[in-house]
């Protein structure tokens, strides 16, 4: 390039010959405003992990690092049963008799995984799976659904679920594969 044609596109060259590839130096005033946004960014990530931080070592569930899980099942023999093998297992269990209430604790607790049953009376399994995973503060929370009617089980809700057990179903198999979704999902594992 000709240095009148150079001249008259508004480049310049520096020395070498080779055309100027980086853009201007920002003036003075625009690295402060660009310093103070990003100290605002920071000061608000900062603010919302201390306030999280605080909320988790709150929670009096989590025991030395446990995962929590959060058991959904209509039968209170069914939760009894689940809770007891699954704590002598290491989880941390919140159980809960209906899916109304499970979501409302999933958004409450961010468990590591939920164990939701399927058929429960007033919002079942599969309702309350749809509306987690709708919701961005729960879709992803791993559900593992079990149920003793694995032929009512919409696909939908066998998509939206981790895993699917037939109840009644092996409390080792139950805990080996609940143990394998949270290491996947988290790096305590």
């Amino acid at each position: 390039m000709s240095r009148k044609n150079r001249d008259e596109a508004g480049g310049s060259e520096p020395k070498g010959g080779a055309p100027a590839l980086l853009p201007p130096e920002p003036t003075t005033g625009e690295r402060i405003a660009a310093l103070r946004a990003a100290g605002e960014v920071l000061d608000s990530v900062l603010r919302d992990a201390r306030r999280s931080a605080r909320a988790y070592a709150a929670l009096p569930w989590r025991d030395g690092g446990a995962h929590l899980v959060l058991l959904v099942d209509d039968l209170p023999e069914a939760l009894d049963l689940y809770r007891t093998a699954l704590q002598s297992d290491g989880f941390s269990v919140v159980g809960v008799t209906d899916g109304a209430e499970a979501v409302e604790r999933a958004i409450a607790l961010r468990p590591d995984a939920i164990i939701m049953d399927f058929a429960m009376p007033g919002l079942d399994g599969g309702q309350a799976v749809r509306q987690l995973s709708a919701d961005s503060r729960t879709c992803s929370i791993p559900v593992l659904m079990i149920s003793a009617f694995a032929e009512r089980v919409p696909r939908d809700v066998r998509l939206g679920c981790a895993a699917f057990l037939a109840k009644p179903c092996d409390i080792d198999e139950l805990s080996g594969l609940l143990h394998l979704i949270v290491s996947v999902r988290s790096p305590r594992g």
